[in-house]
Order: C-alpha cells, then sequence, then structure tokens
C-alpha cells in the first residue's frame, strides 16, 4: 500500500514545486503565472511579502519573485520603503502606469507575457548572506503581441516622496481556483 492511497492522488499529474530549485542564468520567456501576497511563514511569523511567480516556457517550470513588505504598514522604516521601491520598479516593468501602483489587481498581472534574465550572485562577505548564492530576475520586459520582441521598459521617473499615512495592505489570500488553475505551488504555505 502507497502512502498516499488514502488521498487518491496521482503524483505523476502534479507539478513539482520550484521551491529551491536553480535555473541556469539565461535569458527566459514566459508568463505570469500568479501574484499574491504572502502573511508570515514558520520561520518569520510576522513577515509579509508580495509574490510574483512565472511559468517558464517551454515546460511551466515555476520562478518566484518575492518583494518584502512593511511590518507594520502605517509606519515603515527607511529600508522597508527602499525594497518597497524593487516593487515598484518590477511592477512598472510589468506595465503598470503611474496611479495604479497601489490598487493593481492580481487579474490585471496574471497572463503577461515577459521575458527576462536570471542573474545568480553571492551573499556578501561579513553578512548572513555570506556563502550564499541568490538568483534574480534582471531586465525584465513585457512581451507585446505576436511579434516575440519585448516592449522598451518605461523610463523611470524621479523617485517619488513615501505618503504620510499609508493604508494597510489588503491581507487576502488567493482564491483556491486561482491556485488551483495556475497550478503554483507556495513554499511558505
Amino acid at each position: 500500500m502507497g502512502l498516499l492511497d488514502d488521498y487518491n492522488i496521482d503524483m505523476e499529474e502534479i507539478n513539482e514545486a520550484s521551491y529551491g530549485k536553480t535555473f541556469p542564468d539565461d535569458w527566459y520567456e514566459g508568463v505570469v503565472g500568479s501574484v499574491h501576497i504572502q502573511n508570515g511563514s514558520k520561520n518569520n511569523p510576522d513577515a509579509s511579502w508580495y509574490i510574483i511567480t512565472y511559468l517558464l516556457e517551454p515546460d511551466n517550470d515555476e520562478y518566484g519573485e518575492l518583494f518584502s513588505l512593511p511590518e507594520d504598514p502605517t509606519a515603515p522604516t527607511p529600508q522597508e520603503i527602499d525594497k518597497l521601491g524593487f516593487l515598484k520598479r518590477r511592477l512598472r516593468d510589468l506595465g503598470v502606469e503611474d496611479g495604479k501602483f497601489s490598487n493593481i489587481d492580481e487579474d490585471e498581472l496574471i497572463g503577461t507575457r515577459v521575458k527576462f534574465e536570471l542573474v545568480s550572485t553571492q551573499g556578501k562577505k561579513g553578512t548572513k548572506s555570506e556563502g550564499k548564492t541568490f538568483q534574480n530576475v534582471r531586465n525584465l520586459s513585457v512581451i507585446e503581441g505576436d511579434d516575440e520582441e519585448p516592449a522598451a521598459a518605461p523610463v523611470k521617473k524621479a523617485a517619488e516622496k513615501p505618503a504620510a499615512s499609508r493604508k494597510a495592505p489588503a491581507k487576502r489570500p488567493p482564491s483556491a481556483e486561482k491556485a488551483a488553475k495556475t497550478a503554483v505551488n507556495n513554499p511558505f504555505a
């Protein structure tokens, strides 16, 4: 008798999770498969992340980007505001226009065709990341239409000053139906 027999699960039909999986440094094309907020994990119960998962062509391998969110959205630290700048840059790369960053819905991003480069870097000496390898998305651009050429990234505007007060982020997990439809495995759940 198999361990999963009681669950009636055919593991051959389940996509393998990519958590911990690395890809060769190279250029990739794919689509945005999911976008959601992850509130807490076993090791960081008070942390929150904005997660964008890409389904890479041709095999729909998953690659996820995590962007840290402020621990207290009503009083973000200067470091947290700096980290939010990376999220804003990625949303701009994905075609989000000025004035829409705070209220973009995941459905507006899911299915966006993209091209990007994965680049590995080593953690800095003398820090807790020393000896670790990190792989990050670089040079992301949206692929428009059937021409298969990525659209030019929008021109970066001057940095905005933080708002005096910030609205707490919506804390809603992706629906089970959407999660099943995009076949994304969340390593933090």
